[in-house]
Protein backbone atom coordinates (compact mmCIF):
# COMPACT_ATOMS: atom_id res chain seq x y z
CA UNK A 1 0.00 0.00 0.00
CA UNK A 2 1.18 3.52 -0.79
CA UNK A 3 1.87 5.32 2.52
CA UNK A 4 1.45 8.77 0.94
CA UNK A 5 -1.59 10.92 0.46
CA UNK A 6 -1.73 13.52 -2.32
CA UNK A 7 -1.72 17.04 -0.92
CA UNK A 8 -3.63 19.85 -2.64
CA UNK A 9 -1.68 21.57 -5.43
CA UNK A 10 -0.56 25.06 -4.42
CA UNK A 11 0.60 26.06 -7.87
CA UNK A 12 3.92 24.29 -7.42
CA UNK A 13 6.35 27.07 -8.25
CA UNK A 14 8.19 29.80 -6.50
CA UNK A 15 10.35 32.55 -7.85
CA UNK A 16 11.71 33.73 -4.51
CA UNK A 17 14.08 32.39 -1.93
CA UNK A 18 11.29 30.74 0.01
CA UNK A 19 10.39 27.13 -0.52
CA UNK A 20 7.77 25.88 -2.84
CA UNK A 21 6.27 22.46 -2.52
CA UNK A 22 4.97 19.74 -4.77
CA UNK A 23 4.06 17.51 -1.90
CA UNK A 24 2.55 14.37 -0.61
CA UNK A 25 2.17 13.93 3.12
CA UNK A 26 4.90 12.40 5.17
CA UNK A 27 3.27 9.72 7.27
CA UNK A 28 2.30 11.21 10.63
CA UNK A 29 3.21 14.81 9.72
CA UNK A 30 1.25 17.84 8.63
CA UNK A 31 2.36 18.65 5.02
CA UNK A 32 3.45 22.19 5.90
CA UNK A 33 5.46 20.96 8.90
CA UNK A 34 7.05 18.27 6.75
CA UNK A 35 8.06 20.84 4.13
CA UNK A 36 9.47 23.16 6.80
CA UNK A 37 11.47 20.32 8.36
CA UNK A 38 12.96 19.39 4.96
CA UNK A 39 13.88 23.02 4.31
CA UNK A 40 15.47 23.12 7.76
CA UNK A 41 17.59 20.05 6.95
CA UNK A 42 18.55 21.63 3.63
CA UNK A 43 19.51 24.81 5.49
CA UNK A 44 21.65 22.77 7.90
CA UNK A 45 23.56 21.40 4.90
CA UNK A 46 24.42 24.90 3.65
CA UNK A 47 25.16 26.13 7.19
CA UNK A 48 27.66 23.27 7.66
CA UNK A 49 29.16 24.03 4.24
CA UNK A 50 29.56 27.75 5.00
CA UNK A 51 31.05 27.02 8.43
CA UNK A 52 33.34 24.31 6.97
CA UNK A 53 32.11 22.21 9.90
CA UNK A 54 32.79 18.53 9.25
CA UNK A 55 30.97 17.34 12.38
CA UNK A 56 27.76 19.18 11.43
CA UNK A 57 28.03 18.00 7.83
CA UNK A 58 28.47 14.36 8.77
CA UNK A 59 25.67 14.55 11.35
CA UNK A 60 23.29 15.42 8.53
CA UNK A 61 24.38 12.65 6.15
CA UNK A 62 23.15 9.08 6.11
CA UNK A 63 26.04 6.72 6.80
CA UNK A 64 24.46 4.00 4.65
CA UNK A 65 26.08 2.39 1.66
CA UNK A 66 23.21 3.64 -0.52
CA UNK A 67 24.14 7.31 0.07
CA UNK A 68 25.61 9.10 -2.95
CA UNK A 69 27.24 12.45 -3.62
CA UNK A 70 28.40 14.15 -6.82
CA UNK A 71 30.41 17.29 -6.11
CA UNK A 72 30.67 19.69 -9.08
CA UNK A 73 33.01 18.31 -11.73
CA UNK A 74 33.49 14.99 -9.93
CA UNK A 75 32.14 11.50 -10.46
CA UNK A 76 29.57 10.07 -8.05
CA UNK A 77 30.84 8.98 -4.64
CA UNK A 78 29.12 5.92 -3.17
CA UNK A 79 28.65 5.07 0.51
CA UNK A 80 28.66 7.01 3.74
CA UNK A 81 32.34 6.43 4.56
CA UNK A 82 33.52 7.59 1.14
CA UNK A 83 31.25 10.63 1.28
CA UNK A 84 32.63 11.49 4.74
CA UNK A 85 36.15 11.28 3.34
CA UNK A 86 35.19 13.59 0.46
CA UNK A 87 33.88 16.24 2.87
CA UNK A 88 36.98 15.86 5.02
CA UNK A 89 39.15 16.53 1.95
CA UNK A 90 37.00 19.47 0.77
CA UNK A 91 37.04 21.05 4.23
CA UNK A 92 40.79 20.50 4.78
CA UNK A 93 41.55 24.04 3.58
CA UNK A 94 39.45 25.56 6.36
CA UNK A 95 37.24 28.63 6.24
CA UNK A 96 37.81 30.81 3.23
CA UNK A 97 38.81 27.87 1.04
CA UNK A 98 35.28 27.32 -0.30
CA UNK A 99 32.66 29.73 -1.62
CA UNK A 100 29.95 30.85 0.82
CA UNK A 101 27.10 29.09 -0.93
CA UNK A 102 23.49 29.50 0.05
CA UNK A 103 20.38 27.86 -1.35
CA UNK A 104 17.94 30.02 -3.29
CA UNK A 105 14.86 29.21 -5.37
CA UNK A 106 14.20 26.11 -3.30
CA UNK A 107 11.47 23.67 -4.30
CA UNK A 108 10.52 20.76 -2.05
CA UNK A 109 8.94 17.52 -3.21
CA UNK A 110 7.70 15.08 -0.57
CA UNK A 111 7.06 11.39 -1.24
CA UNK A 112 6.33 9.50 1.95
CA UNK A 113 9.54 9.47 3.99
CA UNK A 114 11.68 10.70 1.11
CA UNK A 115 11.99 14.32 0.02
CA UNK A 116 14.11 16.26 -2.38
CA UNK A 117 14.99 19.89 -2.71
CA UNK A 118 16.01 21.45 -6.00
CA UNK A 119 17.72 24.80 -5.67
CA UNK A 120 20.26 27.28 -6.98
CA UNK A 121 23.51 27.51 -5.06
CA UNK A 122 24.53 31.15 -5.03
CA UNK A 123 27.62 32.87 -3.71
CA UNK A 124 26.77 36.33 -2.41
CA UNK A 125 25.84 38.71 -5.20
CA UNK A 126 27.53 36.65 -7.91
CA UNK A 127 25.31 35.24 -10.65
CA UNK A 128 23.94 31.76 -10.09
CA UNK A 129 26.64 29.26 -10.86
CA UNK A 130 25.32 25.90 -9.63
CA UNK A 131 22.05 23.98 -9.67
CA UNK A 132 21.64 21.36 -6.95
CA UNK A 133 19.43 18.52 -5.88
CA UNK A 134 19.50 17.33 -2.28
CA UNK A 135 17.61 14.16 -1.38
CA UNK A 136 16.64 13.32 2.18
CA UNK A 137 15.20 10.24 3.88
CA UNK A 138 13.30 10.45 7.15
CA UNK A 139 14.45 7.95 9.78
CA UNK A 140 13.82 8.01 13.51
CA UNK A 141 12.10 11.40 13.26
CA UNK A 142 15.01 13.10 11.40
CA UNK A 143 15.81 13.92 7.79
CA UNK A 144 19.14 12.49 6.64
CA UNK A 145 20.77 13.47 3.37
CA UNK A 146 21.12 10.46 1.08
CA UNK A 147 22.16 12.30 -2.09
CA UNK A 148 23.67 15.65 -3.06
CA UNK A 149 24.51 16.68 -6.58
CA UNK A 150 25.54 20.10 -7.80
CA UNK A 151 26.35 21.04 -11.37
CA UNK A 152 27.48 24.26 -13.02
CA UNK A 153 25.09 26.25 -15.17
CA UNK A 154 26.78 26.99 -18.47
CA UNK A 155 24.02 28.47 -20.58
CA UNK A 156 21.09 30.05 -18.82
CA UNK A 157 20.32 31.90 -22.08
CA UNK A 158 19.81 28.61 -23.97
CA UNK A 159 17.42 27.37 -21.30
CA UNK A 160 15.53 30.67 -21.16
CA UNK A 161 15.00 30.57 -24.93
CA UNK A 162 14.32 26.86 -25.38
CA UNK A 163 13.15 25.15 -22.19
CA UNK A 164 10.28 26.57 -20.17
CA UNK A 165 9.91 25.63 -16.50
CA UNK A 166 6.50 25.89 -14.89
Amino acid sequence: ADPTVEAPDDGGSSDGDGGSSDSQEVVGMDPMMAEMSVLSANGQFYDAFQAVDLKKMLNLWSDGEDATCAHPGMTTIFGGKNIANSWKALFSGGKGSLPLLRATRQKVVLRGNVAWVTCCETNGDEPTSLEAINIFERKDGRWFMVHHQAAPVFSAAFQANNIKNK
